[in-house]
């Protein structure tokens, strides 16, 4: 018997891969293609297919009647394209007698021998089964029994421990294909984790045996399926034998480690932070005790139980830890061996930086506009969220290009930028002021911001202006690049800033506008209101 083209609309959640575990779950169902015959008849725990007892009643729909019959087909096409309906049918799977049947069908299923595609023979048999779950009687063993013996056993066996785990029980002992342990044992340990109250000593103690038999298994994948399941639902009694494992067996002793630590993680959660701890871990000397404040200080803001006092302190709090990163912070030692500096720091640096920068330009907080200024030479995020203030801003914009820092001038000189751009400064006093600090930042000694200052013109009205100062710098600026490659093959001086005025003034010429970034969200470059 052949089963080909299942064509399902509604494929069961465990079959999407959501992570690594059901990344591996899947690849092993796939290997069974390699046999292409899936012999389940040994799997039953309750002796021959019961078929649908009694005639149908005239309660049933006359729709209903010919899909009924069709579920006893030999023909598994004819039996899953009926199942496909009735599932569809809201009205039919209240119907007891389509209840009945399709409990029946799975029981079928599950003895069947099955030739063709294994994924279309999943995705029918693990549809049928999460259908069955949903309308099967909890209180009757033998419809339980057969849902245990389904290929995948759906979850909602979990939450029915006191009748699932001896069907469960007597499936591991049946002599059913080796492949599908795995799953039996990872139900068995979450119905355990869920409803252990409900078993007795002789059920626990035989649970507890098959979960210690599976992570011992000859076969890597029932291992891995079940290491992967106490990860997520077992006790701190399992900790010893997963320890074994993590150290004796090579194929997945690095889940089994995971596995430990999640236990450990799920039995000793840590303590809720608190708003004085966290303002505390923010002023910590290593920059890692910092990350972990700052990720508890989003945490506590975003809970409704954080009064709107300490969220207002959270959020000085971290326009604090942005200027001490700025200043340094994260250019201290880390607690780390000098050998193993190498491996990620400065990008987990950078991701946590970049973090800091982002959460405070969120709160469009003007108490801000220091700190990201600071922060303006990371790039536009900052910048856009310092100009987003408008005037507000202008004055420490200023005040920063006028600075002897030239570096944080620089910054600031894009910060004016993106005001210009996006239109967020209009006042002529404003504007006269912005064009007097170009014009200022142009005679400059660091030829980076000289450079920056001839591109800032181009945002100018205007700018006609500033024509005879840029050829005077496209003639006589100083700065240069040395043995840099030429259009014509040859290598020599390259003076940027003068290439710069004179594309600026080149640009003056023909009138053209500078580009506008059309591409970014409102957020990112209306005022702050």
């Amino acid at each position: 018997m052949e089963l080909r083209g299942y064509n399902s609309n509604a494929v069961p959640q465990r079959f999407l891969l959501h992570n690594h575990d059901d990344m591996y779950l899947l690849s092993r169902k796939r290997r069974l293609n390699l046999t292409l015959i899936i012999v389940v008849s040994t799997m039953a725990a309750t002796g021959a297919v019961t078929a649908v007892s009694g005639q149908l009643t005239s309660a049933s729909s006359p729709g209903w009647v010919n899909l009924l019959v069709q579920l006893r087909s030999n023909d598994s096409e004819v039996r899953s394209g009926a199942f496909d309906q009735l599932r569809l049918d809201p009205t039919a799977l209240r119907d007891p007698e389509v209840k009945v049947a399709l409990v029946n069908l799975l029981d079928r299923e599950n003895e069947e021998t099955v030739s063709g595609d294994e994924e279309d023979y999943s995705m029918y048999v693990g549809t049928l089964s999460d259908t069955v779950a949903k309308l099967v009687d909890w209180s009757d063993p033998r419809q339980v029994c057969i849902l245990a013996n389904s290929v995948y056993p759906p979850a909602e066996l979990a939450d029915h421990a006191r009748i699932a785990v001896p069907c469960l029980l007597r499936r591991l002992k049946k002599n059913a294909p080796h492949t599908f342990q795995g799953e039996v044992v990872a139900m068995m340990v979450q119905a355990l984790a869920k409803g252990k109250r409900e078993l007795d000593t002789a059920a626990m103690q035989a649970a507890r045996q098959a979960t210690l038999s599976g992570l011992h298994d000859p076969d890597e994948g029932v291992r891995m399926d079940t290491v992967n399941a106490l990860g997520k639902f077992g006790g701190e009694d399992m900790i010893p034998a997963l320890r074994v494992v993590a150290e004796k067996d090579p194929a997945i002793r690095k889940w089994a480690a995971e596995a430990i630590v999640a236990i450990q993680q799920r039995t000793h959660p840590a303590p809720h932070p608190t708003v004085s701890g966290v303002m505390q871990g923010m002023k910590s000397p290593k920059w890692g005790q910092r990350l972990e404040a700052f990720g508890e200080a989003a945490e506590l803001l975003a809970s409704s139980d954080t009064s709107p006092k300490d969220a207002d302190l959270l959020r000085l709090g971290i326009i604090r830890l942005l200027s001490h990163e700025n200043k340094g912070g994260l250019k201290e030692p880390d607690d780390v061996k000098a050998e193993n500096y190498g491996e990620g720091y400065g990008e987990d640096k950078s991701e946590y930086y970049a973090g800091i920068i982002e959460f405070v330009a969120s709160f469009n907080d003007e108490r801000a506009i220091p700190a990201l200024l600071g922060a303006a030479g990371s790039g536009g995020m900052a910048t856009r969220a310092v100009a987003r203030f408008g005037k507000k801003a202008l004055d420490p914009t200023l005040a920063q290009v006028q600075g002897k820092d030239p570096r944080l001038a620089d910054d600031a000189l894009f910060v004016i930028r993106d005001m210009l751009e996006f239109g967020l400064v209009t006042d002529p006093q404003c504007l006269l002021r912005i064009r007097n600090a170009v014009r200022s930042a142009l005679d400059a000694e660091d030829s980076g911001l000289r450079d920056t200052a001839v591109y800032l013109v181009e945002y100018l009205d205007n700018r006609e202006e500033f024509a005879p100062k840029l050829k005077n710098i496209a003639d006589h600026d100083p700065a240069k690049l040395p043995n840099q490659p030429k259009a014509d093959g040859s290598v020599g001086d390259f003076y940027f800033v003068r290439a710069s005025a004179r594309r600026s003034l080149q640009q003056i010429e023909n009138h053209e506008r500078p580009p506008i970034d059309r591409g970014l969200p409102p957020s990112e470059y209306e005022p702050v209101k």
